[in-house]
Order: structure tokens, then C-alpha cells, then sequence
């Protein structure tokens, strides 16, 4: 690397150039020496509670499948054919006892063994070591208080270990919930432009972080994870976390709840409402009178049927 890292940020940890966060070169570096050394998140028992359930999900920058074998045993692997590299699964969730590759057919059951194909008793396919094609697993995974985390590197220190002077945040982030942890509903997910550094700069002193991109609002109960999809693109998922005990109807209500809006900046003061005065007023550039007269207007036409 013709870039040294420790020129990029200063001493107190503070940021002093921007190749951060646009430079392929420093990008490139990150997926090597953090995204496959650190334990990442993957997601939580309560998404895959039965044998044959699973998900989507990443670890870093690669697509991941996180499933339930028929023995109930949590199994984590690549979401790519060993074949062509093809996705063998395109559904965000579901149950099932296989993932089949659309191009060739390679078949793969839920502990990611290679057991079929098109052509499966044809001499190009049972010369194959099918132990030797099986999808990509996860080096190592653990489940901590519901969590589910992994990481590449089969070297990588104990998860504990690796939580270091964090296990006492996340155990009060956890425990907060007497009765367990379960995600409400799915997952949100959304690609910004921005580099994946940005998730540190959204937590409050209050929230927690778990590098490199596990963060958390305590206000809100939401988990972020910021995953790098390039030098300036970021997939960020979001998960509402709940106690185990609470009902569908109250996860429902917390998802869809909708705060009130304000535009009452200046009420008492608004042109529009007191005496038809419209006359600008440069030191009101924080009142709301222009986006209540634009809502008044709104509602009136939108009120008025097709013969008014």
C-alpha cells in the first residue's frame, strides 16, 4: 500500500485527510485487514427460531445466508454457488431444506453441503469431490444473549475476548430487556452514498458502538450495522429491538408509529393567519408561515371533488 494508515488520522484519533473515506486503495485495505479479521454481526435468533428457517444477511461486504439446520443448529455460509458464483438464494427470508443455483442447478442443503445438480449422475458430476464444493462457511460463529455474530478469520480471539472493555455496554444495551431480545418485524435496508465510516459519526456519547459497524440508539431501541458495498457506497440495515415477551400487536404499533410533525416555528406571528400581511421578513428565515399557507392550499384543493 503506498498510503500509511496512521497519516490519515492524528494522534487523538481525530481524521486529517480525506482518502478516509473515497480512496480505493485505503477501501481495499479495509475489507482485508478489518472486515475479515473482526467479528461482525449477523443476526438474531429470533429470526430463524425453527429448524429449515433462514435469512439473508452480510458479513461485511459479503452476501451471507444465516439458517437453522434440521437439527436446530445455527449454520452461516456464503450466498454463492461454487459453481459460477452465482446467488443460490434471492428470498430475504424463509423455510425451507435447500438452496438450488438458478444457472446449473447445484443444490446445496441447509449445513451448505453440495448434493445435486443437473446432470447429477453424469461422469462431470459424480468425478466431483462434492465434500470439497460445499458454500463457503463462516470460520467461526457464536451466539451472545440472542445475538448472532462471525467472523472470517478461524485465528480470531474468543467473541468475549474480542468485546474487550465493550461487554459491559452491550450487557446493559442487552439486559435492558429482563425478559430476552427479539427483532420486531423485518429488517430495513437502504444504500446511501457515503463511505461506511460514516455510522460512528451517528452515535451519541449516550449509544453504543461495536466496531467496526455495529451501532445503537438507546432512544430509539435501533441497531444499525454499516456495511461497506464500496469506497463511497454503504448498505445500511436497521433492526428494531423488543423484549422477548412483547406482543405482536405492540411490535406492530412501535414500527408503525408516527410521530407528530411541527410547523408551528412563528405561529403567533404568521402573516397568513393574523392580517393578510405577506411582506417578507428576512429575520424570520425560521418560521413556518410559507409551508402553512402551502398545507392550507394542499388541503383545499385536495378536498374539493372533480366538479368544484
Amino acid at each position: 500500500m503506498t498510503i500509511d494508515p496512521a497519516s490519515l488520522v492524528d494522534a487523538e484519533g481525530r481524521p486529517v485527510d480525506d482518502k478516509l473515506f473515497d480512496d480505493y486503495e485505503v477501501y481495499t485495505l479495509e475489507l482485508q485487514r478489518i472486515f475479515t479479521r473482526c467479528w461482525l454481526f449477523l443476526g438474531h435468533e429470533s429470526q430463524i427460531p425453527e429448524p429449515g428457517d433462514f435469512v439473508q444477511s452480510r458479513l461485511g461486504y459479503q452476501p451471507m445466508i444465516l439458517a437453522r439446520n434440521a437439527e436446530g443448529e445455527i449454520r452461516a455460509y456464503r450466498n454463492y454457488c461454487r459453481h459460477r458464483g452465482y446467488r443460490v438464494c434471492h428470498e430475504d427470508k424463509g423455510h425451507g431444506t435447500q438452496f438450488m443455483c438458478d444457472l446449473h442447478g447445484w443444490t446445496y442443503d441447509l449445513d451448505g453441503r453440495l448434493t445435486g445438480a443437473y446432470g447429477y449422475d453424469e461422469p462431470s458430476f459424480t468425478d466431483l469431490d462434492q465434500h470439497q464444493w460445499g458454500l463457503i462457511p463462516v470460520a467461526q460463529v457464536v451466539t451472545y444473549k440472542g445475538l448472532i455474530f462471525g467472523t472470517y478469520d478461524p485465528e480470531a480471539v474468543p467473541f468475549e475476548q474480542y468485546l474487550g472493555g465493550n461487554r459491559p455496554a452491550l450487557d446493559r444495551m442487552l439486559d435492558q430487556l429482563p425478559s430476552g431480545t427479539n427483532f420486531a418485524g423485518a429488517v430495513f435496508k437502504w444504500t446511501i452514498k457515503t463511505n461506511w465510516k460514516i455510522g460512528a459519526d451517528t452515535v451519541r456519547a449516550a449509544d453504543f458502538m461495536l466496531f467496526p459497524n455495529a451501532s445503537y440508539s438507546s432512544a430509539s431501541r435501533i441497531l444499525h450495522f454499516w456495511h461497506p458495498t464500496g469506497p463511497g457506497t454503504t448498505e445500511v440495515c436497521a433492526y428494531l429491538m423488543v423484549g422477548k415477551d412483547t406482543s405482536e400487536e405492540v411490535q406492530r404499533e412501535m414500527i408503525a408509529h408516527d410521530p407528530p410533525l411541527n410547523y408551528a416555528m412563528g405561529f403567533s406571528r404568521d402573516p397568513w393567519v393574523d392580517d393578510g400581511d405577506d411582506t417578507p421578513e428576512p429575520d424570520r428565515v425560521r418560521d413556518d408561515p410559507n409551508q402553512r399557507a402551502f398545507y392550507r392550499r394542499w388541503v383545499e384543493l385536495m378536498s374539493r371533488d372533480n366538479n368544484q
